[in-house]
């Protein structure tokens, strides 16, 4: 894939560019075109084991965490983990901004998309299929970013221990978190494991008519 160029379909799924508005200017991501018309939602409400294909929403929350990375100017030759990057929006703007981006996600779709973007844009970053804590093993990242992760109660422990032991001595976590389930014992994980909150702010979202409130928060690990 060359810079510039976008296939008309991704693992199956038509594409179109979508351009993100952001502090330092607009952002073109490959997206999934026509999405409503791909979804079966009769399938989706009359089978409970059947996983509605996430990944390929731009959630609030990314979009705030993106502009909240596109905004800093210190981010140039850092570290940053982008845990669970569906599209790549987090990814993509931390790279423009000089990061040195890894990133995955657990879905291969989602990662074949977040590539073509980078590619097109001209951006180097290492995205990868897999666990967000497999993935991170034995790294340190100087940042680590999460966008609406936060679904599964019984993940939060594991993902708080993966969080802290990811993080560089002084490093920084920051995570939106549109409370979509309620997320309070997972920032006590957190808090169980040394990491500090830093700064909190909360932006009220209109998604399709319904108002959502989404918490972007910052978390330190210690130094030395």
């Amino acid at each position: 894939m060359r810079r510039g160029e976008t296939p008309p379909r991704i693992a199956s799924w038509p594409t179109e560019i979508r351009s993100i508005g952001l502090p330092s200017g607009p952002l073109e991501l490959v997206a999934v075109r026509g999405l409503e018309t791909l979804l079966d939602r009769d399938r989706l409400l009359a089978d409970a084991g059947m996983e509605p294909p996430y990944w390929t929403l731009l959630w609030s929350g990314a979009a705030l965490l993106a502009a909240f990375l596109d905004r800093r100017e210190d981010l140039a030759g850092r570290t940053l983990f982008d845990a669970g990057c569906g599209l790549g929006l987090v990814t993509l703007a931390a790279a423009r901004r000089g990061a040195r981006v890894s990133a995955v996600d657990r879905n291969p779709d989602a990662v074949a998309f977040a590539r073509v973007s980078a590619a097109r844009l001209g951006l180097e970053v290492q995205i990868a299929v897999g666990d967000i804590g497999e993935y991170s093993e034995g790294r340190r990242f100087d940042w680590i970013a999460a966008a609406e992760l936060l679904y599964e109660r019984e993940d939060f422990a594991r993902l708080a221990s993966a969080f802290a032991r990811s993080l560089a001595p002084g490093g920084r976590l920051v995570i939106a978190d549109a409370r979509r389930v309620r997320t309070e014992a997972f920032y006590e994980e957190l808090e169980r494991r040394g990491l500090a909150r830093e700064a909190e702010e909360e932006t009220r979202v209109d998604e399709e008519g319904t108002l959502v409130r989404v918490c972007l928060s910052t978390w330190m690990a210690r130094r030395g």
